[in-house]
């Protein structure tokens, strides 16, 4: 059994009157937590839990559709589900989009609302990734870094590669780890190395030094274009991958983001939630 098996069990206790409407990408749908949740992923689930906590709802409503909130996750989606905030994956065929009809509070860039709009839906023009408001719904987490801690953060599909050729040095963290455990990792270090999209926005989030390289294990670039653009930004160069050398000058320095925390949070969909147990 995964060691955070204890930490994924209790926030299911916790939110689960709230995100039983939710889906979230899941790598290992028939052991949930036995091998741990990609962290970025799950953070969905700790996002719309705690935002509907903080406004005094009781429950999910009983809904037909389903809300997508972080991650590359659009193909996944029906018609008429909720989007807030999710993603279209770059390495997945557009021909998977096979909804006719989203209701679309906001979307994670203007990558993928171009390819929505293609489609004929109404995208408004509010970017950002949810994960951006951790900061806000956890003040209690601070950046507190340890001298010469530089830790490296690879894309889910190619840590066991990284873990091949890693030097000691560096703090190499799964993704798979409990979200907590990842956060820690990231709060406590000098400098970020990561191919992680969401080890990227957890460091800005965080206002924490970050390098961001090229995943190599499958992953394109889309998703990453696609976040920046969101927050300000163009990748004005491509980045080396970690199979190509960890250091500092294989990876790149970006700008800092801009994004507006309150307009993420106000296209949230209280709608879906109710005040009244008994609804």
């Amino acid at each position: 059994m995964n060691n955070d098996y204890y930490l994924y069990q209790q926030e299911d206790i916790k939110y689960k009157d709230f995100t039983n409407i939710l889906f979230f990408y899941q790598k290992y749908k028939d052991n949930p937590w036995n091998k741990g949740e990609n962290f970025g992923d799950y953070l969905s689930k700790i996002i719309v839990g705690e935002i509907a906590i903080s406004k005094g709802f009781k429950k999910a409503k009983s809904i037909e559709n389903k809300l997508l909130g972080v991650g590359s996750i659009l193909h996944f989606a029906n018609t008429n589900d909720i989007i807030w905030g999710s993603g279209i994956n770059g390495k997945i065929g557009l021909d998977r989009l096979t909804f006719n009809n989203l209701n679309i509070k906001s979307v994670r860039g203007p990558l993928t609302k171009e390819i929505l709009e293609n489609k004929g839906l109404s995208v408004p023009d509010i970017f950002g990734d949810p994960a951006l408001l951790m900061p806000k719904l956890f003040p209690s987490l601070k950046y507190s870094p340890v001298k010469n801690k530089v830790t490296v953060i690879p894309n889910l599909n190619e840590f066991e590669e990284v873990e091949k050729i890693i030097s000691k040095k560096f703090n190499l963290i799964s993704p798979l780890k409990h979200w907590n455990i990842v956060f820690n990792e990231i709060l406590t270090s000098e400098i970020v190395y990561t191919s992680s999209l969401h080890g990227l926005i957890i460091c800005e989030a965080f206002n924490i030094p970050v390098i961001l390289f090229k995943p190599f294990g499958g992953e394109t670039l889309f998703k990453y274009e696609d976040y920046l653009e969101g927050t300000g930004r163009k990748l004005n160069r491509i980045p080396k991958t970690f199979n190509e050398g960890i250091n500092e000058n294989n990876g790149i320095v970006l700008k800092s983001p801009k994004y507006k925390i309150e307009e993420i949070l106000n296209q949230f969909p209280n709608e879906l939630f109710t005040k009244d147990i008994n609804d």
